[in-house]
């Protein structure tokens, strides 16, 4: 079994992360709460966001939502990683 942010081995792995946010239809709701997911999971790793990230942020929440969970994942996964090699 995953951890909330993968490794995902399959769509679905990621479909299941998602959880509440599958239920979103497609349109703005859904792509603001998936720009959301994206600015969190980077404000939780201590990322610092320019300009041009966000809008790039903005592009990807416009993806399927298992999409951004992945890149939500690897983003957790990254910053689990930094703090290990700090300890």
């Amino acid at each position: 079994m995953s951890a909330p942010w993968g490794p995902y081995q399959t769509e679905r792995a990621a479909l299941v992360d998602i959880g509440q946010l599958a239920d979103l239809s497609t349109g703005t709701g859904r792509e603001t709460a998936a720009r959301d997911r994206l600015r969190s999971a980077c404000e939780v790793a201590g990322v610092e966001l320019g300009a041009y990230d966000r809008q790039v942020i903005a592009w990807l929440a416009g993806f399927e939502l298992q999409t951004v969970q992945v890149v939500v994942g690897l983003i957790a996964r990254a910053a689990a990683c930094r703090e290990e090699t700090r300890r």
